[in-house]
């Protein structure tokens, strides 16, 4: 393929998992396509934390607070000219690229959510919108652009599996440690409890997760014989998530795709985040037999809605979180966990209203046209 571009720097938000292991599934496709290229991440938090992990990047940088003169600081080779930024669902690494006058692209991840554009389209060369099928979301209801393009979505679950002992329970908490929510304290609750339930005794557990806990090794004293809590990077959590016999898993929207992709028997777990809550809303409506303890399963009152304020929707989370560890929603939680995964209730992915048409290869389609950018 025939491009200017030498390097390829790739921006995600520090906010969970989705933006940085989409991110990684297709810098890892750029590199199948063209070793030659130098793919650099710049970053910090879970998005650091999983690009260190994943091996796929030449280089890793820590950057904190990103600036418009942080591209050329991190490596003297790079220029306006000769790379391109590639922002994922991070808004200001666009404003960023256009003060320092490189070239962006922008992979939005939460294009069905947004109540506006996040960025302005024409700051970016190709704006790639992540298909989220459980919504009925038209691509041009922010007007018509030909930078606009939709792409299936951007996880990669083509891994060979791993050897593990059965039965396995695999708990994915995501990288949901994060400035604007902290650690949940349901999470910190529910490690402990699942670290001393004695019905959970004939499984071997793992329990994954991104953050400066998970970082610090502060669940260590939770482990025994059976159980390990640790952070991995994709390629290896997908190995093991393809084996789990029954998976327990936050709500984000990559970590649905993986276990429908997969068909896993999985059950999702209350929303840590705005986006959490009407993600699992939408897949609760679209599969009748998934299972998940949103708040209405859990009967717990609160006024989440679409369109919701920035702060408003903020503050109501960090509220609903507070009474998740309460009883009797504690107790409704572990009711519902409890006949999951003693197998009296279990997901069926065959209850799908709306089918997904397109294929797993959105990794592949966008790397293909940002080596096709000039």
């Amino acid at each position: 393929m025939n491009t200017s571009f030498e390097h390829y720097i790739f921006l995600a938000e520090p906010f969970g998992f989705g933006p940085i292991s989409s991110s990684i599934a297709i810098a890892r496709q750029l590199k199948i396509l063209d070793p030659q290229k130098k793919i650099i991440f710049m970053g910090s938090g879970t998005s650091h934390q999983l690009a260190v992990k994943s091996n796929i990047f030449d280089e890793n940088y820590f950057v904190e607070d990103m600036s418009e003169s942080s591209f050329i600081e991190c490596n003297s080779e790079v220029n306006s000219t000769n790379c391109l930024i590639i922002a994922n669902t991070y808004p200001k690494a666009v404003l960023i690229a256009k003060q320092a006058e490189f070239k962006c692209v922008f992979i939005d991840t939460l294009f069905w959510m947004w109540n506006q554009l996040p960025i302005k389209a024409l700051d970016v060369m190709k704006y790639f919108i992540e298909e989220f099928h459980c919504t009925d979301v038209k691509l041009d209801r922010f007007g018509f652009s030909d930078i606009f393009m939709l792409v299936p979505p951007l996880i990669d679950v083509d891994v060979p599996p791993h050897i593990v002992k059965h039965p396995f329970l695999l708990v994915s908490l995501g990288g949901i440690d994060s400035s604007l929510y902290d650690f949940p304290v349901f999470y910190q609750k529910l490690i402990e409890y699942i670290s001393k339930e004695k019905k959970l005794k004939q499984y071997n557990i793992l329990i994954c997760g991104g953050g400066n806990k998970f970082r610090e090794n502060e669940f260590k004293k939770y482990e025994n014989s059976q159980l390990i809590i640790t952070c991995l990077g994709p390629h290896e959590y997908m190995s093991k998530l393809r084996v789990a016999d029954i998976v327990l898993s936050s709500a984000g929207l990559h970590g649905f795709y993986e276990n429908y992709f997969l068909k896993k028997n999985v059950m999702f777990l209350p929303p840590q985040s705005y986006s959490q809550y009407l993600q699992l809303k939408y897949i609760l409506n679209n599969f009748s037999k998934v299972i998940g303890a949103n708040f209405e399963n859990l009967e717990m009152s609160h006024s989440l809605r679409e369109n919701m304020p920035e702060l408003e929707r903020i503050n109501e989370v960090k509220r609903t979180n507070k009474f998740l560890i309460k009883d009797p929603i504690w107790k409704k939680f572990l009711n519902i966990f409890e006949d999951f995964h003693t197998g009296k209730i279990q997901t069926d992915w065959k209850s799908e209203k709306n089918k997904l048409q397109n294929s797993r290869l959105g990794p592949v389609l966008v790397a293909k046209e940002i080596l096709s950018l000039v």
